[in-house]
């Protein structure tokens, strides 16, 4: 008997680990779920295991384990009509020893040809909220289902379990506003492009056409000569802000061609423009690009720091480098101009801010240096996803 409690309470202590494990380091939230619904049936010895989540007003199965037919993942029950519903809202644990007639109708079947009758419903709450719901069944060949101290580990594996979903969740849902106010940043940039340029261009034409058609025919050809060159160069300013938004050249040729392309559009007579780039793909060393989200992102810190050299950092030179090795990408952009404040540097300005949330959303680091004696570096290291990662 002593040894089955060393053997029980080993148990227990290694399921708790495991969850540490994921509050720890782990934040992706089905990697989380699939972790706790394998280890809460190990826990136990039980036949199955199922974690449902709570949206809204309805339950969804995420994860299972074990011999488990109730899928497809991804279902969704109604919190009023099902036994993990009522439970949720109880916030109480339940013992069930007629699973198959208690289930949900439209499960019914299911339930009854998995074969297990005992089963115990765990609420999972987090700081009084629930966050969902952990089915564990015993093994058909257990009249009594679960004793007391089994159903004591569930209780307290479920307390750890509801910290590590809504630690996930808070991760996730973190992501999701960086990413909607990274994209609101950038409907407002193009919105003011489209309005100082485009907008006020074709202003300048229906001013020029309304003057023309006061004008006698033979007056007409200096004004259209006129609204000609102005339409142009609303057409090269569209054309320049479609490029600038998604290049043709990375989805098509890759990083190191939509790169040049971006350094050629901003060589001017007083900026010069250095590049150094060693990539895999290109090289030839490797048979896959990078995913394209690690190629937006390099093209995105070069277009943005570029941007910044010439409309602020009034340099005469700038120097692009990216190389790839020991699976990560180095991004370096620097300037000899006049630098940055020290506000600037932490990312709250000039487009940086939108750099180091595309960084951070690859698991990646961006750090910005300014020194005394002048010039700007961005340094980035983003890891080097393959496409088909």
């Amino acid at each position: 008997m002593r040894r089955e409690e060393l053997e029980r309470a080993a148990s227990t202590l290694e399921a708790t680990t495991a969850i540490a494990q994921a509050l720890g380091g782990e934040t992706d939230l089905d990697v989380v779920l699939d972790l706790i619904v394998n280890r809460g049936r190990e826990l136990v010895d039980a036949q199955w295991a199922a974690i449902l989540i709570l949206d809204g007003e309805e339950l969804e199965l995420r994860a299972t384990a074990g011999d488990m037919l109730m899928r497809p993942i991804g279902k969704r029950y109604s919190l009023d009509d099902t036994l993990a519903g009522k439970t949720l809202r109880s916030g109480a644990q339940r013992t069930v020893s007629d699973l198959s007639s208690q289930a949900y109708e439209g499960e019914r079947e299911r339930v009854e040809a998995l074969g297990a009758e005992h089963a115990l419903i765990v609420p999972l709450e987090f700081r009084g909220r629930g966050v969902g719901v952990l089915m564990i069944a015993a093994r058909p060949g257990e009249p009594a289902g679960f004793d007391d101290e089994q159903e004591r580990l569930l209780h307290g594996f479920a307390a750890s379990a509801a910290t590590a979903i809504a630690t996930a969740q808070s991760v996730a849902a973190d992501q999701l506003r960086q990413s909607v106010a990274s994209a609101e940043r950038e409907r407002r940039r193009w919105a003011r492009e489209l309005h100082d340029e485009t907008l006020q261009e074709l202003g300048a034409v229906k001013v020029l056409l309304d003057a023309a058609l006061r004008r006698r025919p033979e007056e007409l050809e200096p004004v259209l000569t006129e609204v000609r060159r102005t339409v142009a160069g609303s057409i090269e300013g569209l054309h320049r802000m479609i490029t600038e938004l998604r290049p043709a050249a990375l989805d098509e040729l890759g990083v190191e061609a939509a790169v040049s392309a971006l350094a050629e559009r901003r060589r001017t007579e007083d900026l010069r423009i250095e590049l150094s780039i060693d990539l895999d793909w290109e090289r030839g060393r490797r048979s896959t690009r990078l995913a394209p989200e690690v190629e937006g992102t390099i093209h995105r810190i070069v277009q943005e720091a570029l941007t910044n050299v010439s409309k602020h950092a009034q340099a005469s030179c700038a120097e692009v480098t990216i190389v790839e090795r020991d699976g990560q990408v180095i991004v370096d952009v620097s300037d000899n101009g006049r630098g940055l404040g020290s506000s600037d540097t932490h990312g709250t300005g000039l487009g940086l801010l939108g750099m180091r949330e595309r960084v951070a959303l690859l698991g990646g680091r961006l750090d910005i240096e300014s020194p005394s004696g002048g010039g700007t570096c961005v340094h980035a290291t983003l890891p080097a996803l393959p496409a088909d990662h």
